[in-house]
């Protein structure tokens, strides 16, 4: 990751008859291999494995990882009946919604209409960027 610099200029705008100042950004050297501290030793750094329940027996009566606290330990599973209705009705698929089944008036529509169009945009872009980046 770069480390960004800042600096100031005095420019005369078009708009005003005023002198104004523009704020630069401009990137800092690079550093050396062996001087980099940050972002080279973190790359050196093994990762750990987490511990994960094996116990079939466990698995099924405790819902394993939901603890968040050092003491303590993970709440027990209770029967289908103690949980609400609504909560056996959630859409859990990875699918999303056809779009012509979604409300014209609602923003995810919209939402999509917009990554649908970039990501046509970017497509039809993509003969002129494979021809121009020699």
């Amino acid at each position: 990751m770069a480390l960004r610099i800042f600096t100031k200029y005095w420019c005369f705008t078009p708009i005003s008859t005023t002198w104004s100042r523009i704020a630069s950004v401009g990137y800092a050297k690079k550093v050396a291999a062996g001087g980099a501290k940050g972002a080279s030793a973190a790359r050196n750094v093994d990762k750990k494995k987490l511990d994960h329940e094996n116990d079939p027996e466990k698995l099924l009566t405790y819902c394993c990882g939901l603890n968040i606290y050092k003491e303590g330990e993970d709440p027990k599973l209770k029967q289908d009946s103690e949980y609400p209705d609504w909560l056996w009705k959630l859409n859990v698929e990875r699918e999303n919604t056809p779009l012509d089944e979604l409300d014209k008036d609602s923003w995810t529509y919209w939402r999509r209409m917009r990554r649908l169009a970039n990501k046509r945009k970017y497509n039809l872009g993509y003969e002129e960027r494979k021809f121009n980046s020699k």
